[in-house]
């Protein structure tokens, strides 16, 4: 809980209760040079006169300005100097990052993969791809050739087509 209170006098608030205040700093156009002094009244009505006067005026307000422009360039100038290569390095910075992220991703991708084992799997070993590469499989043939004898048999149709006599024993 918190209380604020106006304070007329100084054209403030008051923090009284659960805030402290933050000193910050007041902004001062003349400091920002933004604007300039303004001119007082006899010298505005002599402007409104005579505009020869009023442009001379104005000229003589802006060296200065332009004087604090060209030196904020040069230092400009100069930190871009230090900075020149800024570009590149950021540019190389972030295509590192962009193929780190992508690593993460398909890794990330690969162990959220569902596993067809309901156990986890020992780690690959070097040995065991070796004696994998060793063990021959043989294969019955015959067996192979009686399995395949019998789905050509599931497959035939039972009925005899006209002109074609039914190949095995008949009654």
């Amino acid at each position: 809980l918190f209380k604020i209170r106006t304070d007329p006098e100084n054209a403030e608030y008051v923090m009284a209760e659960g805030l402290r205040k933050v000193q910050t700093d007041t902004w001062d156009a003349a400091e920002a040079g933004s604007m300039g002094e303004l001119p007082d009244q006899e010298t505005r009505g002599r402007m409104d006169v005579d505009p020869m006067f009023k442009l001379d005026y104005n000229s003589k307000k802006k060296v200065v300005p332009e004087k604090i422009r060209k030196s904020d360039l040069r230092e400009l100038y100069a930190m871009s100097k230090d900075r020149e290569d800024e570009y590149a390095l950021n540019s190389s910075l972030r295509r590192t990052f962009r193929t780190m992220k992508k690593e993460e991703i398909a890794r990330e991708a690969e162990e959220a993969r569902p596993k067809n084992f309901s156990f986890p799997l020992a780690e690959e070993d070097p040995a065991d791809a070796v004696e994998a590469r060793r063990v021959q499989f043989t294969t019955d043939h015959a067996k192979v050739g009686a399995a395949l004898r019998r789905q050509a048999k599931v497959a035939e149709s039972i009925f005899v087509k006209k002109g074609q006599a039914k190949k095995s024993g008949s009654c």
